[in-house]
């Protein structure tokens, strides 16, 4: 029924573009490693992401200049060192212009209804 293929598509494309500034906002004002980004993902929005979509969204946001990582942990810690995410200058200011965007095109609208 194109109804139904059309509300998938538009909700497909909602989660997407949710989903990228949601990662860019989690990462605004600290780095976090890609568990600490599921947690904050699940715990703070109620958004369900797998590991198998976030770290490649994860590597895109990289490879497209808006984050950096690093591995940090020694290998005289318990633990295993882990991949740590955080903003590059371009990062900053695209998610500063997605917060402009959201707050003057998307809230009058709820605040609207």
């Amino acid at each position: 029924m194109i109804k139904e293929n059309f509300l998938e598509n538009w909700e497909a494309q909602i989660k997407k573009g949710l989903l990228d500034y949601l990662v860019l906002n989690s990462l605004k004002t600290k780095s976090l490693y890609g568990h600490q980004i599921l947690a904050i993902l699940k715990d703070e929005f109620q958004l369900d992401v797998a590991e198998g979509t976030l770290y490649p969204k994860l590597k895109k946001m990289k490879s497209d200049g808006l984050l950096l990582s690093e591995w940090r942990g020694q290998e005289n810690d318990l633990g295993t060192p882990k991949k740590y995410y955080y903003l590059t200058g371009q990062g900053k200011v695209l998610i500063k212009e997605m917060e402009a965007y959201l707050s003057s095109t998307i809230q009058p609208i709820f605040l609207a209804a």
